[in-house]
């Protein structure tokens, strides 16, 4: 009876993971083309680069893992009744 349990707790783990990651590329990106030219002058050319690779991680992640739960409760659904 834990089972469903701990894996929703699971794909909700990885789910708030992915939205962190998701959010925090989007946001270092948006300040590096509009706030870093004007605040820090000296911003390293990697930032943006960083930005964009969180954010697609972040969304790539959270959507597998979306898809890969959706299958683990129709498995789950169809195994127990």
């Amino acid at each position: 009876q834990s089972t469903p349990r701990r894996v929703y707790a699971w794909f909700l783990l990885v789910y708030r993971v992915c939205l962190v990651l998701a959010t925090l590329g989007y946001v270092v990106m948006l300040s590096s083309f509009f706030m870093a030219p004007l605040v820090l002058r000296l911003l390293p050319p990697y930032v943006a680069v960083l930005g964009t690779v969180l954010l697609f991680y972040g969304l790539y992640f959270g959507v597998l893992s979306r898809d890969i739960a959706d299958m683990c409760t129709s498995y789950m659904a169809s195994t127990l009744g």
